[in-house]
């Protein structure tokens, strides 16, 4: 726990909501670019990255990790391996590279470095303030790859901190956190803020609620935020991971229930009625007994249905789970309440086979008449009819025709309407097909997304009635008027 930043330094605390420019007005002031007249280190923040607060940098999260923390004596250093010394500078010295044409000589400062068990110099081109920071008797911790220049061992691409105490190391003997920067600031810098502001801020406000915490077995937010810039082991990155992961997922899912609340709220849907005679036949008469998931979907989908409230629902499970009777029992949940179902595929060929298995399970459903207002003389068992694209036969009739004709709308173009036939009609894609005319959708089921075709389910009759229909209601339909922008439920 050495490595950990301490909740309060010296300085007066911050806050969350604080400017990043008073975390440490010198580090903040940093400023790059030639002879280092650019912005200055908050501002590029600020425009670059979006980085304002001390709540922006703390979210501001490492990219990678370099592992510093293992620190290897001089004498035990291997050419190509990456370590970390610690040593008293012994010497520094400045000289000049030799001219070259069109160039002016670079000042190059060399650096010796003793740990008791040998010598190593760092080495640093072009850059004459390391002459002016590093003087003899100061204890350095380096970092970088090891390398050999003559007969004396040197440190390339060397990152260097001056060591006053053990909880001042920052980039060198710990796991050293690498942040996403931008053009104008380094990862240096980006990791001096985050460690300073860590040591001044006191501990930070957790929004979820104690018992949640403990519940999920979660970290402290404060901690959380603590060990994913600067963690003590590579075993504290995974707890401190799984709750900043918590918290992206939980906002999101809260706001995604809010919305959804807020839309419930404010829609108008159809309150359907899941206890009718459709329903009850079908269970009677299905081949097989229901699992205790299907009746579980089905009392949900149910449940969901009969609330004024557009359902949206979405019924998972695998090949051959019983996915199609928890559909067709919630079409004829809709049927059943006077209004219209549409199963839909994105296939014809699986709109076919949906076709098929409707048609075995609504044949027993169809040996007694229901209620129905048609006028074509020749009842029909109750089956699903397919409205479908183009195919090798075509009935002289298509499914659509009955529809329109069902909507007195006749049975193609030009042919007069009859004022007889109910007004209600068959789906297509989108849960609406507007060549087989008007009518109140009370369920639609797309099975996937794509080219969506509709397979619609007509009814048989009642008694004294003539002809059949697609999709219709019950008789009294219209003394049940729903509201105009009533929203059908939606199945998938």
């Amino acid at each position: 726990m050495r490595n950990l930043p301490g909740r309060v330094g010296p300085a007066r605390p911050l806050s969350l909501s604080s400017p990043v420019r008073e975390i440490d007005p010198r580090v903040a002031s940093r400023r790059t670019g030639l002879e280092e007249k650019g912005p200055p280190a908050w501002q590029v923040l600020a425009e670059g990255l979006g980085i304002r607060t001390v709540r922006d940098l703390l979210h501001h999260y490492p990219r990678a990790y370099i592992d510093r923390s293992q620190v290897t004596p001089i004498r035990s250093l291997r050419i190509g391996q990456r370590a970390t010394v610690i040593g008293r500078v012994t010497e520094v010295k400045v000289r000049e590279s030799l001219p070259r044409r069109g160039r002016r000589p670079m000042p190059i400062v060399t650096v010796r470095l003793s740990d008791r068990t040998g010598y190593l110099e760092l080495t640093f081109f072009n850059q004459p303030w390391a002459a002016r920071t590093y003087r003899a008797g100061m204890e350095l911790a380096a970092s970088g790859v090891v390398g050999r220049y003559g007969r004396m061992l040197q440190l390339r691409n060397q990152e260097v901190e001056i060591l006053r105490g053990e909880a001042d190391a920052v980039h060198t003997t710990r796991i050293t956190p690498v942040h996403p920067a931008t053009e104008g600031v380094t990862t240096r810098t980006l990791r001096e803020l985050v460690h300073r502001a860590l040591a001044r801020i006191p501990e930070i406000p957790d929004p979820l609620p104690p018992e949640v915490v403990e519940a999920e077995g979660l970290l402290p937010l404060d901690l959380a935020l603590r060990r994913i810039h600067f963690p003590g082991s590579p075993e504290e990155l995974a707890p401190a991971l799984e709750r900043l992961k918590f918290d992206e997922l939980f906002t999101l899912e809260l706001g995604v229930a809010f919305r959804k609340h807020r839309v419930e709220a404010a829609a108008v849907g159809v309150a359907h009625d899941p206890d009718g005679p459709l329903t009850r036949r079908l269970l009677q008469a299905l081949p097989f007994d229901l699992t205790g998931a299907q009746r579980r979907a089905m009392a949900e989908v149910s449940e969901a249905m009969a609330r004024p409230r557009p359902m949206n629902v979405l019924l998972q499970g695998d090949v051959g789970a019983g996915k199609t009777v928890v559909a067709l029992h919630a079409c004829l949940v809709a049927i059943q309440s006077g209004h219209q179902a549409a199963v839909m595929a994105p296939t014809e060929v699986l709109a076919g086979q949906h076709f098929r298995s409707m048609t075995a399970l609504l044949g027993p459903v169809g040996a007694r008449p229901f209620l129905e207002v048609a006028a074509d003389p020749a009842p029909a068992p109750a089956q699903p009819s397919l409205l479908g694209g183009p195919g090798r036969r075509r009935p002289t009739r298509t499914p659509r025709a009955h529809v329109r004709a069902a909507h007195g709308g006749g049975d193609r173009a030009g042919s007069p309407p009859d004022p007889g036939r109910d007004r209600r009609g068959g789906g297509g894609p989108g849960g609406r097909d507007p060549r087989a005319g008007p009518g109140g959708r009370g369920l639609r089921r797309p099975l996937a997304r794509g080219d969506r075709r509709a397979a619609p389910v007509r009814r048989p009759p009642a008694d004294g009635a003539e002809g059949q229909g697609w999709l219709p209601g019950r008789a009294d339909h219209d003394r049940h008027a729903d509201p105009p922008d009533a929203r059908p439920h939606l199945l998938r």
